[in-house]
C-alpha cells in the first residue's frame, strides 16, 4: 500500500483535492515540520546533558 505522501509527492496536481492545500504549501508544512522536530530534538538533548551532568555532580559529592 502507496503512502498518503507517496502519493502528493507522486501526483503533486492532485494535492488540492486531497488536502485542500496546494502543493508548494504542502511542502512548506512539510519543512516547517522538520525544523520544529529537529528543534525539539535539540532541546531533548540538551536536557539530557544537563540531568547527566547534575547525576555526575551528585554522585561526586
Amino acid at each position: 500500500m502507496i503512502s498518503i505522501f507517496d502519493y502528493i509527492q507522486k501526483y503533486t496536481t492532485r494535492t488540492k483535492q486531497l488536502l485542500g492545500i496546494s502543493y508548494e504549501q504542502f511542502i512548506d508544512l512539510v519543512n516547517c515540520d522538520k525544523q520544529y522536530h529537529e528543534e525539539e530534538k535539540l532541546k531533548l538533548e540538551k536536557s539530557k546533558i544537563k540531568f547527566y551532568l547534575v547525576s555526575v555532580y551528585l554522585w561526586n559529592i
